[in-house]
């Protein structure tokens, strides 16, 4: 369902209605990434996109850009592609102390809540130690439903 434009070709494909233009920027002294994705496929699995999509008619092109954290963004859309069955193995491999809170908040912000708590319960909550002592993000920013589901999770003998 994702398409990533190559850089190194020098050329943007043809415009395809079928497909929403994704991208996101990482820093100011980086150049955007452009991920494609398939408009279907996209309004039936990313909530934050659905609104987008739907107030486009399909003869029109869709682009969003977004400033969030592309490894964390690329999770989200492989998640939501994997069968079910394999969403822990997923997990297990991608998910390490130094993304672990860019996957929850970007999965958050992009309103699927299961990726979110998915990763909360399989992943944040074993590292939680080493994840906070680590964090490079601003805790006072995290979305409240977010900081609800950690406190639920956190025991004050962790800290």
């Amino acid at each position: 369902m994702k398409e990533v434009v190559n850089k190194n070709s020098g050329k943007t494909p043809p415009f395809d209605f079928n497909k929403i233009k994704i991208v996101i920027k990482k820093s100011k002294d980086k150049e955007p990434e452009v991920i494609y994705l398939d408009r279907k496929w996209a309004k039936a699995h990313i909530p934050h996109f659905k609104q987008v999509i739907d107030g486009v008619k399909t003869q029109e092109g869709i682009e969003i850009t977004l400033t969030c954290n592309l490894e964390a963004f690329n999770f989200c859309v492989r998640y939501l592609e994997t069968e079910e069955r394999e969403r822990e193995q997923l997990i297990t491999e991608k998910v390490a102390p130094n993304n672990c809170l860019s996957i929850m908040v970007t999965a958050e912000f992009l309103q699927l809540r299961k990726v979110a708590h998915h990763v909360t319960q399989r992943s944040f909550y074993k590292d939680f130690v080493q994840i906070i002592n680590n964090c490079k993000l601003n805790l006072t920013t995290l979305n409240p439903r977010l900081m609800q589901d950690i406190a639920k999770g956190v025991n004050f003998d962790q800290i």
